[in-house]
């Protein structure tokens, strides 16, 4: 595979998303999800900066069910971006395949 191809990948950062404190704490008030949220984004901002330095671009952010992003970034950045602080792991995102 050329190592400057783009591929769309998933990078799982550190940190609790709000499903995972909220099983382990019990309810959560609207307003400590939504901090809990916050503090996640802007960890997640911090990786998406460099993802973005790296010739990549950052998709999508998740929060609630899963503390990462949808990203694209050349092949042979996966290796830097995985080993930035904060990131916990970076794999092959799914495609959707179309079923007709």
């Amino acid at each position: 595979a050329d190592k400057d191809s783009k591929v769309t990948v998933m990078v799982e950062l550190t940190g609790d998303p709000v499903a995972v404190v909220e099983a382990e704490t019990g309810s959560l008030s609207d307003a400590r999800a939504t901090q809990i949220r916050a503090g996640l984004k802007k960890s997640q901002d911090r990786v998406k900066a460099e993802i973005k330095s790296r010739g990549g671009k950052v998709l999508s952010q998740m929060q609630s069910a899963y503390n990462g992003m949808r990203a694209t970034l050349p092949r042979k950045q996966i290796k830097a971006v995985a080993a930035l602080p904060g990131v916990k792991s970076v794999t092959a995102a799914r495609t959707a395949s179309s079923l007709t």
